[in-house]
């Protein structure tokens, strides 16, 4: 048999490696998979997720306890009723008098409307910082998609290129047995493949482990079925500009909950500075009495600000006011140095995984090919073709990392911007 014969040899062997591989799979076998893309992981996640529950859950705890701002006086009813007996100051015997009376107090017109107003934007933050949540924990479920993803596919590549190394070592048995191949190279070519199968070990149980952090986060009663992604994105995201960026500032989140707290306390204090006002007690009702007289009877209230003029809690609103203005202003700073941040570094990652993660695969692949042709025509030996299968290896692998780091940074940035994916022009989005 000669060299190009043992070489064509060696990839039946290398398929048969690759199919075993995929047949036997030690997670294949441990339990059924179900794969599912990532608009389905989200999909799923808002029906199952428990942090998506419990946000909700907080969301309505802070819309029940804004509400109460919007409570009124309750009326009150009151009945008295006198029994006199006049014998011992010579008066009347057995005199008795029934008063039925209901009480309204009405405040003044211009705190009601500033405790409503107050209320309501109380609300409207509490809603805000549901889609805040929200946000973050969909950004979890894409970043363990992508996770689970890149593990898929390094563990596929390590197998591919663990196959193709145990193809090369049944092809270097003959030659050493024909002894075309020294001792040492043997002894080389079974430590390598050793190192191969240990780095093909890990990443098995690390696809093992985002898949069940995934199954975990998606469907967390389900304890047989374990989700998987369908694949790494194959696609490069869409550009983002600095300018779209930072024009985003005002559908944060934490920017509109900021603005709503500067609302809600400005007409906390409105209110505070209005309780001087004192505010009236109606109250009507009848009387009858057990001399035969009886009639309506109407009555006011009136709450003297003398003792208590409010001016403490006027102080501390208007203070807490100043203090949530300054807290906008401040938001609105980290945010802009937020985006700023997020975007340098998607840039950063979208010019890695097109520049170099391209020009790796490409030299790489191209690198093989010539390997497995000059191994072929017995002008290389089985070391440098070692050589050339780890480094097509390694560019893989580093090129799927750069993608999956990409993707990850394009999410970031996405709910860093309020999670609205922007309008995409000319190839950028503006």
């Amino acid at each position: 048999m000669d060299v190009t014969h043992r070489f064509k040899a060696g990839g039946s062997i290398i398929a048969l490696c690759i199919i075993s591989y995929g047949a036997f799979s030690p997670v294949a076998a441990q339990e059924p998979t179900r794969r599912l893309s990532l608009s389905e992981a989200v999909a799923l996640f808002h029906e199952n997720g428990l942090g998506l529950r419990l946000a909700r859950a907080e969301l309505e705890e802070r819309v029940g306890n804004a509400r109460e701002g919007r409570a009124y006086f309750n009326p009150t009813v009151s009945v008295w009723h006198e029994a006199l007996d006049g014998a011992l100051g010579g008066g009347p015997r057995d005199y008795e008098e029934t008063l039925l009376s209901v009480a309204q107090t009405v405040e003044w017109p211009g705190r009601t409307a500033a405790r409503l107003r107050g209320s309501a934007r109380r609300i409207e933050s509490a809603r805000e910082r549901f889609h805040a949540d929200s946000l973050s924990l969909v950004f979890d479920v894409q970043r363990a998609f992508l996770e689970a993803a890149l593990a898929e596919e390094e563990a596929t590549i390590l197998a591919e290129a663990t196959g193709l190394l145990r193809a090369v070592i049944a092809a270097a048995e003959t030659r050493f047995e024909e002894g075309d191949l020294s001792g040492y190279d043997r002894q080389r070519l079974q430590l390598e493949l050793a190192r191969y199968e240990g780095a093909l070990a890990s990443a098995e149980l690390n696809r093992h482990a985002t898949r069940r952090t995934l199954t975990r986060q998606l469907q967390p009663e389900t304890v047989r079925e374990a989700l998987a992604p369908d694949s790494l994105p194959r696609a490069t995201p869409p550009p983002v500009s600095e300018v779209a960026a930072l024009a985003a500032i005002g559908n944060r989140p934490d920017v509109a909950v900021a603005a709503l707290e500067v609302e809600a306390d400005g007409a906390a204090a409105q209110a505070a500075s209005l309780r001087w006002i004192p505010d009236l007690t109606l109250s009507g009702g009848y009387k009858d009495q057990s001399d035969g007289l009886s009639g309506p009877v109407v009555g006011v209230s009136l709450d003297l600000p003398l003792l208590d003029r409010g001016r403490g809690r006027a102080q501390a609103t208007e203070a807490r006011h100043a203090a949530s203005m300054s807290r906008l202003a401040l938001t609105r700073r980290v945010a802009e140095i937020d985006l700023t941040t997020r975007h340098a570094r998607y840039e950063s990652a979208l010019h890695r995984s097109d520049r170099v993660g391209t020009v790796l695969l490409g030299d790489a692949s191209l690198l093989l090919s010539a390997a497995r042709v000059s191994y072929a025509e017995g002008e290389m030996t089985l070391l440098e073709l070692l050589d050339a299968v780890s480094a097509d290896r390694d560019a893989r692998l580093i090129a799927a990392r750069l993608r999956a780091d990409t993707w990850v940074a394009y999410f970031d940035l996405m709910r860093a911007m309020g999670g609205e994916t922007p309008r995409q022009s000319g190839g950028e989005i503006q």
